[in-house]
């Protein structure tokens, strides 16, 4: 399961690339470079892209099919409107809270809710630092 997991966070990843590289990306100020508020709002788009698209993976036989298209909305909206290839962090970390999610509603302790968990806060905490420590490279290098 957690490798199915690891490939809706690859393909998320992969089509924000593919739209930061065609220009869909713009940055938010003159000086090209993205602003903070712009960059957690971007964080925040992707996170929940890629949530939606996690929680559509996996119940894909229910409510999977109603989620999907909500999903490649949102992907579409977090890779159109995303002010730099920083934001693709929040990928992760939406990874990882759904990750968290489905850790939480397992109602029997045991091993397999300890995987989700320690997988979903790896994600997290992965994604966020990455995120700020991209972002605060890109912002150093440019002054």
């Amino acid at each position: 399961m957690l490798a199915l997991f690891l490939l809706v966070f690859l393909s998320v990843a992969a089509w924000g690339v593919i739209l930061a590289r065609r220009g869909a990306a713009r940055p938010a100020r003159s000086n090209g470079f993205a602003s903070d508020r712009a960059v957690a709002v971007g964080f925040g788009a992707w996170a929940l892209a890629a949530f939606l698209a996690a929680a559509a993976a996996l119940t894909i036989l229910s409510i999977g099919l109603l989620l999907a298209p909500l999903a490649v909305v949102a992907l579409w909206v977090a890779g159109r409107f995303s002010p730099s290839s920083t934001t693709l962090f929040g990928a992760l970390a939406g990874v990882g809270i759904f990750m968290l999610f489905v850790a939480v509603i397992r109602r029997a302790g045991g091993p397999d809710r300890v995987t989700w968990s320690v997988a979903g806060a790896l994600c997290v905490a992965a994604g966020i630092a990455g995120g700020l420590l991209l972002h605060r490279q890109r912002r150093s290098s440019s002054m």
